[in-house]
């Protein structure tokens, strides 16, 4: 026969001690096969007691789970709203720039601007400063911008994909959350 481990031991003498609030031996209070040998009308205190224990954490979980949902909705609309404003804005400045360059004359053309300049352009008509667009003269500078719309408009799609995900998430966490009240009500 081999030793027992170090282990087994402690688990072993724990069950030899005597509990200290009830002063019963802990494998006569727990009873040899796991069941319980406590007092009579014990058992159902602690049943009770347990069950006002749990009632109240799942209602404050539920709370927080309908103010996190909430918040999560008016973020996905805020960041839904933001990302409109932005796609629109783009479109408005694009829109200029397309003007800045169909118009000039082609003999003396206008400079060509710097990337920093296209960024400086499209965050003025953000801010709804309208200034007037100087030098945007060839197509290039016209496709830039319109990369930059085509990324607003991905940051939109993930930013949706975001939502949806912690949307699935939430209900999961709900559908836990009655399996686990369901358990807990047929103890």
């Amino acid at each position: 026969m081999g030793r027992r481990s170090k282990k087994s031991e402690a688990f072993q003498k724990f069950f030899r001690e005597k509990d200290p609030e009830t002063g019963i031996q802990r494998n006569k209070l727990y009873g040899s096969k796991g069941g319980s040998a406590l007092p009579k009308g014990v058992n159902e205190t602690i049943q009770n007691a347990a069950q006002d224990l749990i009632q109240i954490p799942s209602v404050e979980v539920e709370r927080e789970l309908q103010g996190d949902a909430e918040l999560l909705l008016a973020t996905a609309n805020d960041l839904d709203r933001v990302a409109l404003e932005k796609e629109q804005k783009a479109a408005y400045a694009l829109k200029r720039a397309h003007a800045a360059n169909t118009s000039g004359d082609a003999d003396f053309p206008r400079p060509i601007l710097s990337e920093y300049r296209i960024k400086q352009l499209i965050e003025q008509e953000s801010s709804h400063k309208h200034v007037p667009v100087n030098g945007l003269k060839n197509s290039m500078r016209c496709a830039k911008l319109t990369d930059k719309l085509s990324e607003l408009k991905a940051n939109q799609g993930r930013l949706e994909k975001h939502c949806a995900n912690l949307e699935k998430k939430l209900a999961a966490k709900r559908a836990t959350l009655a399996q686990s009240r369901k358990v807990l009500k047929s103890v």
